[in-house]
């Protein structure tokens, strides 16, 4: 087998960190120039204040923060027009006496022959739904009980064929 040789990185250098009473950033002009008279050489690769190294961290942070704030205000304001919308729907609705099973509205001075009339609707509604329901209970007890019995049965040959035990119900 053989074997490689990967140099370790050079020394990055290191990071300074001081307390100044004056202006930051004078005081950081002053030393870096300080810093280039005792060694031409020496590489200064971010100098920066505090104030700014900290905007640099948190701004990532700051925008992601910003961005759910206006994601929330647009959903906020998405629901209150959809709240709107469908209150006015109903509203409408209402109005056009087109949702009276849903909403009935208080009739007010009708005459006798309307009560009478818009209560023979009601009952002829649900006369008719009673009628669609006795017709799905027939279909289901005529087709759909019969076959899931018969699924019933095979899947309990099938298991007792398979592992010798019997289903109990």
């Amino acid at each position: 087998m053989g074997a490689y040789y990967v140099p370790l990185p050079p020394p990055s250098g290191g990071t300074f960190v001081i307390r100044t009473t004056g202006t930051p950033r004078a005081v950081l002009a002053s030393l870096t120039d300080i810093a280039r008279v005792l060694d031409p050489n020496l590489p200064i690769a971010r100098s920066q204040t505090m104030e700014e190294r900290v905007r640099r961290t948190v701004r990532l942070r700051r925008a992601v923060v910003s961005l759910l704030g206006v994601l929330g205000a647009l959903t906020l304001l998405l629901a209150s027009v959809g709240i709107y919308g469908v209150t006015a729907h109903i509203q409408v609705c209402i109005e056009k006496k087109k949702c009276q099973k849903h909403w009935p509205q208080p009739q007010t001075g009708a005459s006798a022959s309307a009560q009478r009339a818009t209560e023979e609707r009601r009952r002829t509604e649900e006369e008719r739904r009673r009628q669609e329901q006795d017709h799905r209970r027939a279909l289901f007890e005529q087709h759909i009980r019969p076959n899931t019995l018969k699924a019933l049965a095979a899947a309990t040959q099938r298991r007792t064929f398979m592992f010798g035990d019997h289903l109990r119900v």
